[in-house]
């Protein structure tokens, strides 16, 4: 079964303090679903395009593990504290 990957594109931050906040809870919400971090940060080298200010990869033994993170009780508290202060493109996408 291949793998899925949860991949967090923050296009803009307008409040460090929720997105650390978020953090704190998402780290939790991901141990607890089995899930851990590919890649995360601001360290972000230009290729093409306008690069993100941030970018999440979250790996998964499957696209159902994955779904099953993104709909859980835990990480919907976590995006909760959000508050509407990040921008960002999120999607599951399956491993090869």
């Amino acid at each position: 079964m291949a793998k899925g990957y949860i991949v967090s594109i923050h296009t803009k931050i307008i409040d460090e303090e929720k997105l650390k906040l978020y953090g704190v809870h998402a780290k939790s919400a991901l141990e607890a679903n089995a899930g851990s971090y590919v890649a995360r940060g601001s360290n972000i080298s230009k290729l093409e395009g306008i690069p993100p200010e941030r970018c999440t990869i979250l790996e998964f033994e499957s696209v159902e593990a994955a779904k099953a993170f993104y709909a859980c009780e835990d990480y919907q508290v976590a995006k909760k504290k959000l508050d509407g202060k990040v921008d960002r493109v999120m999607f599951i996408i399956e491993g090869v």
